[in-house]
């Protein structure tokens, strides 16, 4: 049975740091893997399946909706991208995927390898999309998805698939010839519509033995592309204009999620409740109050409005999910 999610007004810990009070909906059955949105009155959080279809959330500024997605049952969405008409989703099992706003529909790619789970989707136009991904563990290639408008189609680096058993984790651009990816051993490359390049991260965060841990998320609409990951310790980077810059907060958690915003805004989230602020120069950790969940991912929305996600998502299942709004709208319970 679905736990009903619960509204809270928490006062304290973040909301001095805040000076506001957010709103938090916990005790969700899923995990919530990302917050995403086209305007602040249209945020979509997606998320784990516990039995009944994975988590999709839709609010429209008024009212949250709850999508159907009895279809997908037995399948994480990790990511999604909304467009006007359309949300593109990416998850496990293979799963790459569009569903139809105006009708609800869900269609599916097919022939795509069940063992691939695709962490990451994000395109610069409803007919330029890209989904990433991979099979951890199973030594494959890392795994791409292109979406034309007409058809989903399976994308390899020009130079070659990749090495085996590397991962794509996250996609994000600001144009079609500007588009970046992260994976697993530092992986941060850029596609200038012709060529991947890696732009060498993996130097920049790897330990003394030079093994480099998973870059998880990747944000370039700022001033300045920044990626964060680690594991145990998290990793913060900077990108200057040639060259990756290492700004990771002493002693902090993996960080799992990165998001830019009006006015130079920049978060980044991760585990145990982490939120950290950029002021220019450093990285400041907010107060902890509201939670010691991991956080997945954030968004910051066109009004300043931030939100963000996560539960228990060290490990299956991906359940007692979170979702954090700070912002001035008037955010209701599902």
């Amino acid at each position: 049975m679905r736990r009903p999610a619960l509204l809270l007004l928490v006062l304290g810990g973040l909301v001095s740091a805040l000076g506001c009070n957010p709103v938090v909906i916990e005790e969700l059955d899923e995990a919530v893997l990302a917050v995403r949105s086209t305007s602040p009155s249209d945020v979509w959080a997606f998320g784990a399946d516990a039995g009944a279809g994975p988590l999709a959330l839709h609010w429209d500024g008024s009212a949250w909706e709850r999508i159907d997605t009895s279809s997908l049952t037995g399948m994480d969405l990790w990511w999604g991208h909304p467009t006007e008409d359309q949300v593109f989703l990416a998850g496990s099992e293979g799963l790459v995927a569009i569903l139809d706003r105006p009708s609800g529909a869900i269609t599916v790619a097919e022939g795509i390898d069940p063992a691939h789970t695709f962490f990451g989707v994000w395109g610069p136009s409803s007919t330029d999309i890209w989904a990433v991904g991979g099979a951890i563990g199973a030594g494959l290639p890392p795994a791409a998805q292109r979406w034309d408008g007409t058809a989903w189609t399976p994308w390899e680096d020009p130079a070659g698939p990749g090495e085996e058993g590397d991962v794509y984790f996250k996609v994000h651009g600001t144009s079609a010839s500007d588009v970046w990816i992260v994976g697993n051993r530092g992986i941060a490359s850029r596609w200038d519509g012709t060529t991947l390049t890696d732009t060498d991260a993996a130097s920049v965060i790897a330990d003394d033995a030079g093994n480099a841990p998973s870059l998880l998320t990747i944000d370039v609409g700022g001033d300045a592309p920044v990626a964060v990951g680690g594991a145990g310790v998290g990793e913060i980077i900077r990108w200057n204009g040639s060259a990756w810059m290492r700004e990771s907060p002493d002693f902090a958690p993996g960080m799992l999620g990165v998001c830019s915003g009006p006015d130079g805004a920049l978060r980044a989230v991760g585990g145990q409740g982490s939120v950290y602020d950029f002021d220019g120069s450093t990285w400041e950790q907010w107060e902890r109050g509201i939670t010691f969940k991991g956080l997945h991912g954030c968004l910051i929305d066109a009004d300043g409005g931030f939100w963000t996600g996560g539960g228990s998502i060290a490990a299956a299942p991906l359940d007692d999910g979170i979702l954090i709004y700070d912002g001035p709208a008037a955010v209701k319970q599902p």
